[in-house]
């Protein structure tokens, strides 16, 4: 204790200091004999609630180990943090006879970290103010070329409708980029609202096989069912799920160039297990890790970057793991490729999905 590099704290039951070791003294600036017999809240900040050190308290009389943090004050009135493990100490006849504090100072970590937080939200302004404000433009000239292309301004040749087609495809593609990288900060800076009530899945995987399985048959794929009837209603977004499966059918329709998509659905104990399977040609395994990184391309078999923004997986991510589940991706070159996800039933029950999954699938 003498030369530990940690803060060292020992006090009787009554919360009175016996014991302090010479880094507490390096760090509060108090010696040893100005805090001997006094109780540690001489180093309170008053920057923590009263009911924060009554959970302490009654954490440590009970006989039960706490670990937190303390922003606590020096002799000089600086404020500093404190990383902190209290255990209870017994003697023989197991009766607690005082506690043991061990204490880390984690001040540059703190302020790292609030510095970090502070870049972030500059980033997140950034992003959502030049978003919202491309936008509009991009809206009036959406709107003009539909005009021009429906003859309002006067006939129109057929070369010209060719370039007037191409811009209105480029400025559809922007907006979607725009819509993505708004969700996206969203999910990313926690300003994202979801509206939670039951939903049942196979209710959503039916409406999006039904809004999306023209599409999916006119590139030659055919996209089918498995549904699992047994399935209950759990609590979730709808708009938000229903994100998440077009953004997976989407992205199982760039890597699929002939064969199927399978949307599935199942329980596995208290969750909801829902497959995209697709027979395209598969990713590589290096590429399986980057997956659900932002603004990250995949190539397909032909070493052919297949477009979009590079978000729609991660905004999935997001949107998952925002209702308590996970999600993973499983690939073999040539074979094809499944994402799935799990959904917790209730959500007491999110904790044990992780235990659920093989530590190789959760990305």
């Amino acid at each position: 204790m003498e030369q530990s590099p940690a803060s060292t704290i020992i006090a009787d039951t009554n919360g009175n200091i016996e014991y302090v070791n010479p880094r507490f003294t390096q760090i509060t600036g108090y010696s040893a004999e100005e805090v001997l017999g006094k109780n540690p809240r001489i180093l309170k900040s008053g920057e923590q609630s009263p009911e924060y050190y009554k959970e302490l308290w009654d954490t440590i009389t009970a006989g039960n180990e706490w670990r937190g943090e303390f922003h606590n004050k020096k002799k000089n009135g600086d404020l500093y943090w404190e990383s902190a493990y209290i255990s209870p100490v017994r003697n023989t006849d197991g009766e607690v006879t005082h506690f043991l504090a061990v204490k880390e100072d984690i001040t540059k970590r703190k302020e790292a970290e609030a510095k970090l937080k502070a870049a972030m939200d500059v980033k997140s302004n950034f992003i959502s103010t030049v978003s919202h404000e491309l936008r509009t433009p991009l809206t009036i000239i959406k709107e003009d070329i539909a005009i021009v292309l429906d003859g309002a301004a006067g006939r129109v040749k057929k070369k010209q409708r060719e370039v007037l087609e191409i811009a209105q495809r480029n400025i559809d593609r922007l907006a979607r980029l725009i819509n993505d990288v708004l969700d996206f900060q969203k999910l990313n800076s926690g300003r994202a609202q979801f509206h939670m009530q039951d939903n049942n899945l196979n209710d959503i995987a039916q409406n999006i096989y039904k809004t999306m399985a023209g599409t999916v048959q006119k590139n030659g794929i055919e996209l089918r069912l498995e549904l699992d009837e047994s399935i209950p209603k759990i609590k979730s977004d709808n708009d938000k799920i229903i994100q998440v499966f077009t953004n997976l059918i989407g992205n199982a329709m760039k890597f699929t160039e002939k064969g199927s998509i399978t949307i599935a659905t199942r329980k596995i104990q208290n969750a909801i297990r829902i497959s995209i399977i697709d027979t395209g040609c598969g990713m590589k395994k290096e590429d399986l890790p980057k997956v659900f990184h932002e603004f990250e391309q995949l190539a397909n078999a032909n070493e052919r970057k297949t477009g979009g923004t590079g978000l729609g997986l991660a905004i999935s991510k997001g949107i998952v793991e925002k209702h308590g589940g996970k999600i993973w991706v499983e690939s073999e070159l040539d074979v094809g490729t499944t994402f799935n996800f799990l959904l917790p039933i209730a959500s007491d029950t999110t904790k044990q999905l992780q235990e659920q999954l093989e530590p190789s699938q959760v990305v």
